[in-house]
């Protein structure tokens, strides 16, 4: 003789009455906030960013504006 159907496995509700949030959820959200800090932090502590990268920033020691001087004769 077969066996009964069990009734479906339903996870625990919580108190607002939805289901618990899945770990791999929990665990997307937790690194994608590491990395928007990270990239805060470098942001704020200088030295990275978009500016880093302009000819004229000034921002590294014995470089100026490329360090590439014009062609003698010109370009011609």
């Amino acid at each position: 003789m077969a066996d009964p159907p069990r009734p479906a496995q339903v996870p625990p509700r919580t108190e607002a009455g939805s289901t618990p949030m899945p770990r791999w959820v929990k665990l997307s959200v937790i690194v994608a906030l590491l990395a928007i800090a990270l990239l805060v932090a470098m942001l704020l502590a200088g030295g990275h960013g978009p500016g880093r990268h302009s000819p004229n920033s000034g921002t590294s020691p014995g470089v100026s504006g490329g360090g590439h001087a014009p062609p003698v004769g010109g370009h011609g």
